[in-house]
């Protein structure tokens, strides 16, 4: 592999892992300072020991200590880069095929490749984070890891061939199929949840499973372990008992429910049922203990979307924005 490549690979992988490296030294300055300590104004007796944080803050007065660790962190940063794009430059002039010093293509290859490394690895690691963040679907999430796991493997796989001037078991080229498939995966979630919002606002939300569902994370909280695994069909079987979704909201109020709300897939569920009431679509209710209770049942649907979405960033669907607006 041409000198170039090597150092531009070198580079765009390790740049996150520094930039990782160098927010380890952000500790939130709760040691103890060994220098200072707190005393009364009276007396002068001592009332604790004094934290960094504290004396940096007393000698700074206005100034954020968060915005001065973070300083230090990105200047670490900087230091680190500029060393790996300099010993990589320095160790690439007696490389085979390098132009060697003295001209500027060959400065180029030396460090312009490194620096060129250092700026898209930035790039492609903050667009990968938002991208994870973003996701709606779990199955897209797993499938864009899997893809930057083979990018990373690649890469490591290359370089190794490279630095022992064996040949390389396949085409250098082939890198760029891993680097440019994580947009793709983004692409065809971004799509997927278009989809599901488009048909969510055509209606088919099912509330009678919807309550049912709601109805198992509620029941399964408290239920004794030595019962046995409880399951959505027994509770189906048992049917639906009055009160429980006001004993549901409760239980979200207290956060006894957070793991599930959080599940990307109750979420949708619970999106397309309210946007099919939003719609004045009518949803059946054959069980009696739901019909005295649909009024609770609405008002569960509504705080278990709103609740997620403003405790977990789940994104609220346009057309409940609008009806928010609206009211």
């Amino acid at each position: 592999m041409h000198i170039f490549w090597m150092i531009f690979w070198i580079t765009f992988l390790g740049t996150p892992i520094l930039y990782i490296v160098s927010q380890r030294i952000i500790t939130g300055g709760y040691s103890t300072s060994g220098t200072h300590i707190w005393v009364y104004p009276e007396s002068g007796r001592k009332v604790s020991d004094a934290t960094v944080r504290d004396v940096w803050k007393h000698r700074h007065p206005g100034k954020s200590w968060e915005a001065h660790e973070q300083a230090n962190a990105n200047t670490f940063l900087i230091f680190l880069l500029a060393l790996m794009v300099g010993v990589l430059g320095w160790y690439s002039a007696n490389w085979p095929g390098s132009l060697g010093r003295g001209t500027i293509l060959g400065y180029f290859y030396q460090y312009g490749s490194g620096v060129l490394g250092v700026l898209v690895g930035f790039g492609f690691a903050a667009l990968q984070v938002y991208i994870l963040d973003h996701y709606f679907n779990t199955l897209y999430t797993i499938l864009h890891v899997v893809v930057l796991l083979v990018l990373i493997v690649g890469i490591v796989l290359l370089e190794i061939y490279s630095f022992s001037s064996k040949d390389l078991p396949f085409s250098m080229h082939l890198l760029w199929i891993p680097f440019g498939a994580p947009t793709l995966v983004w692409g065809l979630g971004w799509l997927a949840k278009r989809l599901v919002q488009g048909n969510a606002a055509r209606g088919g939300g099912k509330l009678e499973e919807w309550v049912y569902e709601v109805s198992f994370m509620y029941t399964k909280q408290w239920m004794p372990a030595e019962l046995g695994v409880l399951k959505i069909a027994d509770i189906r079987k048992m049917g639906y008992s009055k009160g429980t979704a006001l004993n549901a909201l409760r239980s979200l109020e207290e956060g006894k429910l957070d793991e599930a709300v959080n599940d990307a897939g109750f979420f949708g569920r619970t999106e397309r049922v309210f946007l099919s009431l939003s719609s004045g679509k009518k949803l059946s209710l054959k069980d009696r203990a739901m019909v005295d209770d649909q009024k609770d049942i609405v008002q569960a649907v509504q705080q278990f979307y709103f609740y997620a979405a403003q405790r977990f960033g789940k994104p609220i669907h346009p057309r409940i924005q609008k009806l928010v607006k609206k009211v």
